[in-house]
């Protein structure tokens, strides 16, 4: 599946394996197979939290809560923004 979003004026292309896997991001064409095996891991969670009623973008490895908003859309916005901004400035973002 292949879910294509616009942020902030850019677009992003999201591809879902079925079940539920990231399997790339890209903000134009991507092709994997050329990549051969590889295998994703993923950088953060959004999930939403009864305790502060908001959705919660999560740090996948060391659990700390980067950002949260009671609106899922402004959650989604601010992670994408968050890791393109990192990844711009050459950091690495796996932990």
């Amino acid at each position: 599946m292949k879910t294509t979003t616009s942020v902030s004026k850019t677009k992003c292309a999201v591809f879902v394996v079925g079940d539920g896997r990231v399997t790339g991001l890209a903000g134009g064409p991507l092709s994997l197979a050329p990549l051969g095996p590889r295998q994703t891991r993923r950088v953060s969670h959004v999930e939403f939290s009864d305790l502060v009623n908001a959705w919660v973008v999560t740090d996948a490895a060391t659990k700390k809560i980067l950002h949260q908003n009671p609106d899922y859309d402004a959650a989604l916005a601010w992670e994408i923004r968050h890791y393109n901004s990192r990844l711009s400035r050459g950091e690495c973002v796996l932990s």
